[in-house]
């Protein structure tokens, strides 16, 4: 599996956000395999999501809900974990340079 990418809508709030954030943590804490299950958000756009392929694979009705696509892996400096490990994120995220 890929790298994912979703959008909100653009008039979606902050409970809207948290909804995504709680539906999918709920959908990894009841996933057999979690390493590497890592949900992250852009820092420059709030309605702006990141799958990374374990997480797309938990996840995958969330992505097919709001027609998320396959992307590249997003730099380390683009974005900031929702929800997973921060140690295992280190290793999926590209670096800068």
């Amino acid at each position: 599996m890929s790298w994912h990418r979703l959008k909100l809508p653009s008039n979606s709030t902050e409970d809207d956000r948290d909804a995504l954030a709680e539906e999918f943590a709920n959908l990894r804490a009841s996933a057999r395999i979690r390493a590497n299950a890592i949900l992250y958000s852009d820092r420059h756009d709030e309605n702006c999501y990141y799958f990374s392929p374990r997480a797309a694979a938990i996840g995958r009705k969330i992505i097919v809900r709001y027609s998320g696509t396959v992307c590249d892996r997003p730099l380390s400096t683009e974005v900031e974990i929702v929800v997973g490990d921060e140690d295992e994120s280190l290793a999926l995220l590209r670096r800068d340079g």
